[in-house]
């Protein structure tokens, strides 16, 4: 099954086994990945760093590199010369033959030095010369230079100061969207999710509130875009799963149907999960709908709290019966905090009264006394 991957900082082992035939990596750094003897037919590497990323042995039959990039000369990627026939290479800083070089012409000098700013400690000269850059040249330089600019987002240090700057740059440049096509919709992915994971602050958010969420504005965003990021909770790796849960969390409030195509039974799951921080948003989130139906019941979100509680209910009794206490306390704490008074089951929770961990042991005690169950 082809998969997509969109703005990943650190191509590691837990994205390398998820990739597939026909799978799309965009916007990514794939530096020193190893990919070799992997099947990588008809894959789609678009705006990718692949400063020594390791291709040899991999099928690239009908494989496309378009606008990826290298840092220096030292850093070429490795290829099969067997495969190079039948890879479409465009607009890439490097050509691979018999003598892999980077090319060196006009049209490449601002992709060049953009990156080599990721080569550099972060200083106010840099920050000046971000600032004082300004597009120019034709449509195929834009884009390189757009992309070039998106790996910068890897720098949280660069992108706080940078961020409106940026983003105007870009975004509120009609020919930017013209050039991009089918991919300017990717990069305001990028854009949107960076900016979440950045926790830039609420000056940023406030623009983000505006600019995707706003009537007036220049730019508006369509749905899709923000459930590409929340789908990313259906992800195998789980980093991804982490962002698509965060991404969940945090468009909610922005618009309640929203809440209609959400994956319930998904992130239900993931109170399972052994990763803590995946864990936690998932209570957290849980807690939060629980709560909302419960005070704030809003006609737009088709599902009640009754339909609600029923659909968590088989994940709920799974958290209580796990052999491991941290997942244990995370189904107390639904609990607890869940309102359940008037719960036929009980039991569940009151068994816990006896566990042998001590703090499962506490949690279960304060839930029992709170529900006046002993």
């Amino acid at each position: 099954m082809s998969v997509r991957y969109l703005g990943i900082a650190h191509f590691d082992e837990s994205y390398i086994t998820t990739l597939a035939p026909s799978s799309k990596v965009l916007f990514s750094d794939l530096s020193k990945a190893d990919l070799s003897n992997k099947n990588l037919q008809d894959c789609e590497f678009f705006g990718c760093i692949l400063d020594a990323c390791d291709f040899l042995g991999a099928d690239l039959t009908g494989c496309v590199f378009h606008f990826c990039y290298v840092t220096s000369e030292d850093e070429i990627p490795f290829f099969n010369q067997d495969y190079i026939s039948l890879v479409d290479f465009s607009g890439c800083n490097f050509v691979i033959g018999e003598n892999p070089i980077i090319v060196e012409d006009d049209s490449l000098t601002t992709i060049n030095r953009v990156l080599s700013w990721k080569r550099k400690e972060f200083g106010m000269e840099m920050l000046d010369d971000i600032r004082s850059t300004v597009l120019e040249g034709d449509s195929i330089n834009t884009l390189k230079e757009t992309v070039a600019y998106v790996h910068l987002y890897y720098y949280p240090e660069l992108i706080k100061r940078n961020a409106y700057h940026i983003y105007f740059k870009f975004f509120q440049r009609p020919d930017v969207r013209d050039i991009l096509r089918e991919k300017y919709d990717d990069l305001l992915e990028f854009f949107l999710s960076f900016s979440i994971d950045s926790l830039l602050g609420p000056d940023y958010m406030d623009l983000l509130e505006e600019v995707y969420f706003g009537k007036d504005y220049f730019l508006t965003i369509d749905e899709s875009i923000v459930f590409n990021l929340i789908d990313r909770m259906h992800s195998e790796v789980p980093q991804e799963q982490l962002k698509g849960m965060k991404y969940a969390s945090q468009f909610h409030g922005y618009a309640p149907n929203f809440l209609n195509r959400y994956d319930f039974d998904r992130i239900f799951s993931f109170l399972l999960s052994d990763l803590d921080a995946l864990r936690k948003k998932a209570r957290g989130f849980t807690v939060w709908m629980l709560r909302e139906l419960g005070f704030n019941p809003d006609e737009k979100i088709k599902i009640t709290l009754d339909e609600f509680r029923k659909k968590l209910e088989p994940y709920l009794l799974k958290t209580l019966a796990s052999s491991m206490p941290k997942i244990k306390l995370a189904g107390l704490g639904i609990v607890e905090e869940g309102r359940y008074w008037e719960w036929d089951k009980k039991e569940h929770a009151l068994k816990l009264l006896e566990d042998k961990n001590d703090e499962v042991k506490t949690l279960a005690r304060e839930v029992a006394a709170f529900y006046e169950w002993i």
